[in-house]
């Protein structure tokens, strides 16, 4: 019998992570209309995913670092194909606070490990996709942005966002207003400059900005993840929204790029 060397042992026990399953589960829940089969990045400070939606108008970008997990290791870096439907079945019953263990080994390189405490354990199989190239998001140069409570975007969402299939965004420096309109009717929500929103509008009061609504819907179930939200927009760039994880950029953060909508 021989001793295991020390770089055998980090060559089979290639990554593991303890993180809160509350994390994972707004990420998953916010990201399931963009984000379907995604190779997640693995390094030695982190995570990270870039994915872009099948009709090609959104695209989720997320970095989790190794300040965001309870434990986190990764002897060399590696991409995991996972399918995040199938990572959201094994996290049903978790409560927020719940730790969730992630683990590969190279001896069993085709599944990730997914534990639950010591009486749930998960096997996924990986997937064989295609690397992309990570696209380069250039600096953008925004006509308004928006930091509201992440819980009051979510609220909208959820009294507004079954009336129509288009929300429009008007932001001047006093107030946003978000509008729906369908065939069922209309619906608006407007929130005024204060103490927990800010508004930042240089050249007063946009033009209406059209959005799908139900991407935004989807943006506002990462709530649990950040006590705020920011939201940046124009007429001529994308619609920025974005969560740092758990309030602080050290670490982390979620963000989404939706083009609007062109309406006549």
């Amino acid at each position: 019998m021989r001793s295991l060397h020390i770089k055998d042992y980090m060559a089979a026990h290639q990554m593991e992570a303890e993180i809160k399953a509350g994390i994972l589960k707004a990420l998953l829940d916010a990201t399931k209309d963009v984000c379907t089969n995604v190779n997640v990045r693995c390094t030695a400070d982190g995570m990270h995913m870039q994915s872009i939606d099948s009709c090609h108008i959104a695209i989720c970008t997320l970095v989790l670092r190794e300040t965001a997990f309870s434990k986190y290791e990764c002897a060399e870096p590696t991409s995991l194909g996972l399918s995040f439907e199938s990572l959201a079945l094994t996290l049903k019953g978790c409560t927020a606070d719940e730790e969730v263990r992630i683990s590969w080994d190279r001896d069993s390189s085709d599944r990730l490990t997914i534990s639950r405490g010591d009486s749930r354990e998960f096997e996924l199989k990986l997937l064989d996709l295609d690397c992309c190239e990570k696209m380069d998001i250039p600096e953008q140069t925004y006509e308004a942005s928006l930091t509201l409570p992440s819980a009051e975007l979510l609220r909208i969402c959820r009294d507004i966002g079954t009336m129509g299939d288009t929300v429009a965004i008007c932001v001047d420096t006093q107030k946003v207003r978000f509008s729906v309109e369908g065939d069922v009717g209309k619906g608006a929500a407007i929130l005024s400059a204060g103490e927990h929103v800010t508004i930042e509008a240089p050249s007063g009061e946009t033009a209406p900005l059209h959005y799908p609504v139900k991407y935004i819907v989807g943006f506002a179930k990462a709530a649990p993840l950040s006590h705020t939200v920011v939201l940046k927009m124009g007429a001529d760039t994308p619609l920025n929204v974005s969560y740092l994880v758990e309030g602080t950029a050290e670490k982390g953060h979620l963000s989404f790029y939706l083009a609007p909508r062109i309406c006549d």
